[in-house]
């Protein structure tokens, strides 16, 4: 589990580049890693997946405070150990903290909780990058 969230730690701040919403601040990061059942074959992951980013696209437009939100699950590699991952940017912890509490948020985490077994998730204040 250490390794685990050195792991995410890493690939949030190689990942820090940030949105041209938010420049010279500091933004948090909300990264979740997903593990989703066995009994679903890839296509039927696939496709539910497919449907969660739709959703998530338009969870990004109705959240306030949202910087960026990415759903990750695609050409995963075999040494993979989780199904998707949520890479979703705020403006503030603030916002983060509103968006647990947000109904289309809570509408679209009904309808993935039934196919998830596992839930690993780190957030972290990073400092955005300015732009030169």
């Amino acid at each position: 589990m250490k390794k685990l969230c050195k792991l995410l730690v890493v690939l949030v701040l190689a990942g820090c580049a940030g949105s041209d919403k938010v420049q010279d601040t500091e933004y948090v990061r909300h990264v979740i890693l997903w593990t989703m059942t066995d009994e679903l074959t890839v296509q039927q992951k696939t496709e539910i997946l497919d449907d969660l980013s739709l959703a998530v696209e338009q969870l990004e437009k109705s959240v306030p405070g949202a910087v960026s939100f990415d759903v990750l699950y695609m050409n995963r590699l075999e040494s993979s150990n989780c199904d998707f991952m949520f890479d979703f940017v705020f403006e503030s912890a603030k916002a983060l903290e509103d968006f647990a509490s947000n109904p289309d948020h809570l509408a679209s985490a009904g309808k993935i909780r039934p196919y998830i077994t596992g839930r690993t998730c780190l957030d972290i204040s990073v400092p955005a990058k300015k732009k030169q």
